[in-house]
């Protein structure tokens, strides 16, 4: 059986989401996520999958798109589609950072709303994907301003950005590319048993 539940913590949304009872060990974590910033993290000790979608947005659409995230497992495929958070009156998307006003009113960057003084009126972290997987799992990212970090020892990353960033610990294969983001691959540096394939067209690729 998989469980998943919409919950509240200090009147902020979050959708969570645990593998259970059919089907424990490795999977692939397939990720979409247009505008958040995505956390995942292998566990050797962990026998099942957990997803947290969160923000700190109690109303806005970042709430909403936490509320409509869709999770389901099937046998070792975990799949996680957060939709897009709709543009306001203008907006400019660059390196994962969302920005939204006009002119005469108010600014908003990653949601965090600026007045004309440069006060924050309202403030929100965003869309916060967090996942855990157990060992010997892997992911495939799909994200238009968003970003990606993963910790811990991944078999496999294929993951596209456009305007985001990858930041990748051990990843025995890895396939990335940000279009105007940056790569930033650790662990990689003069590793021969491992393939590695990462591009930024306008961005940068850092291997450690």
């Amino acid at each position: 059986m998989i469980g998943t539940e919409l919950t509240k913590q200090d009147n902020s949304p979050e959708h969570v989401f645990t593998g259970a009872g059919s089907y424990t060990g490795p999977v692939l974590a397939d990720i979409t996520c247009p505008d958040g910033t995505v956390h995942v993290t292998v566990d050797p000790a962990a026998t099942v999958a957990r997803v947290q979608v969160r923000t700190d947005d109690p109303t806005g659409p970042v709430a909403k798109a936490v509320k409509n995230t869709r999770i389901h497992q099937t046998a070792e495929r975990l799949t996680i589609v957060v939709p897009p958070i709709p543009p306001t009156t203008q907006q400019f998307n660059h390196g994962g950072v969302f920005v939204s006003g006009n002119s005469y009113s108010t600014m908003q960057i990653n949601g965090v709303t600026f007045s004309g003084q440069g006060t924050t009126v309202i403030g929100s972290t965003g869309v916060e994907v967090l996942v855990t997987l157990p060992a010997r799992s892997g992911v495939k990212y799909i994200s238009e301003n968003g970003s990606i970090h993963t910790y811990g020892v991944l078999a496999a990353l294929k993951a596209e950005a456009t305007n985001g960033s990858v930041k990748a610990e051990t990843v025995g294969r890895i396939e990335a590319e940000a279009d105007n983001g940056s790569v930033k691959l650790y662990g990689v540096r003069n590793r021969s048993d491992l393939d590695v394939r990462a591009s930024a067209g306008n961005g940068t690729v850092k291997e450690f």
